[in-house]
């Protein structure tokens, strides 16, 4: 695969170890980089990513994660991640039981508390949404770095959001 020569070539240029790279067997296109350090770090995309995506646009994808691996910033994402999925799912919890019950001081009582817990979840996600952004422009401008070819990455990119939306709009959820 072009893509794994690319990085390997790349990798060993600059010594770095060669990530870790997985494939998802499901329908949506997907690519995520994952791990709390370079050495740990996985690169995963879905199964239809690379039956969907031409090879310079697989190329570029990958490269923008290893972007990711390189600036250590899916370690910090990962870890916000770590902390933030149980708390989105606790209020999920919060907000079903208090839909559930019929007592009106008692629903307010969970309402607050839901409340509460929404705005502690809110608060850490707003604090990583400019390292989010950075670390997207950051990866972006990597790609080019390794690639030389802005337009594989565009097209790239483009083709997986086509490909969430159609996924979304036929399940009627996200995967």
């Amino acid at each position: 695969m072009e893509a794994v020569k690319v990085l390997r070539c790349y990798c060993k240029k600059q010594g770095y170890g060669f990530p870790q790279l997985a494939i998802l067997p499901v329908t949506a296109l997907i690519a995520f980089t994952y791990g709390n350090s370079p050495g740990t770090a996985r690169i995963v995309v879905s199964q239809s990513l690379l039956e969907q995506l031409e090879v310079d646009e697989i190329t570029a994808i990958y490269a923008s994660h290893l972007a990711h691996i390189r600036c250590w910033d899916m370690a910090v994402m990962s870890l916000v991640l770590l902390l933030t999925i149980p708390i989105s799912k606790l209020y999920q919890q919060i907000s079903a039981w208090g839909n559930s019950i019929s007592l009106s001081w008692l629903r307010n009582i969970v309402s607050i508390i839901g409340s509460f817990v929404y705005a502690v979840w809110f608060t850490l996600n707003a604090t990583t949404f400019p390292l989010s952004r950075l670390r997207i422009y950051y990866s972006d401008r990597f790609a080019y770095k390794i690639t030389r070819n802005p337009n594989g990455l565009i097209r790239g990119i483009l083709k997986i959001a086509i490909g969430i939306a159609n996924d979304v709009k036929k399940q009627r959820h996200t995967s």
